[in-house]
């Protein structure tokens, strides 16, 4: 080990939040896959937490489950074949979620994955692509689908921010408009 090395035992821990929260915590967490032979248990009843500034290896054999641990984790794991049996995955501790407020999931993936449609629209746009509009008016399709989505849970009892409900109508309201005038630049070039 070079003399300037820190062995991982000694990084101290970090000043945000309190010392003893951890930065992620995995308890129970469960992912199954439907394969031709029947269900297959490829995370099963993993549980860990990691403190701040702290580093934590998964090491394994190939075909062991790192890669599926690390999907199921951010929740990337397609359905089907992957089936989320159980357990919870907490990011951040309780200071960073209190900030953030009541999401709503759906919500929070829609906006993420609207965004790359967002650029590409505003590309094709910026080039007068009929298909530019088309995507636009998607969008707003989309997100109002999304937005009842939201209203349904709402209704039912879930927890909402107003934030979340100002943003969803300003955003319906810009695509519309970006998709009206979307389809008048691109008529208005034949």
């Amino acid at each position: 080990m070079p003399a300037d090395a820190v062995p991982i035992t000694s990084v101290r821990q970090g000043t945000q939040g309190p010392p003893d929260e951890p930065l992620l915590v995995v308890d129970g967490l469960c992912t199954h896959l439907k394969t031709p032979q029947g269900l297959a248990r490829v995370v099963d009843q993993v549980s860990f937490s990691l403190a701040r500034k702290r580093v934590l290896a998964v090491v394994g054999e190939s075909g062991s489950g790192k890669s599926m641990l690390a999907r199921s984790i951010m929740g990337l794991v397609p359905e089907p074949p992957g089936i989320r049996a159980g357990g919870r995955v907490l990011f951040g501790g309780d200071a960073p979620r209190a900030a953030a407020g009541a999401t709503v999931s759906f919500v929070l993936w829609f906006n993420f994955l609207a965004g790359f449609c967002y650029v590409a629209a505003a590309v094709g746009l910026w080039f007068r692509q009929r298909w530019a509009v088309v995507l636009s008016a998607l969008i707003v399709l989309t997100t109002l689908i999304v937005f009842a989505a939201f209203g349904f849970h709402v209704f039912n009892g879930g927890e909402f921010e107003s934030r979340t409900v100002a943003a969803m109508i300003f955003r319906v309201l810009v695509w519309a408009g970006i998709a009206w005038v979307g389809l008048a630049r691109v008529k208005g070039t034949r």
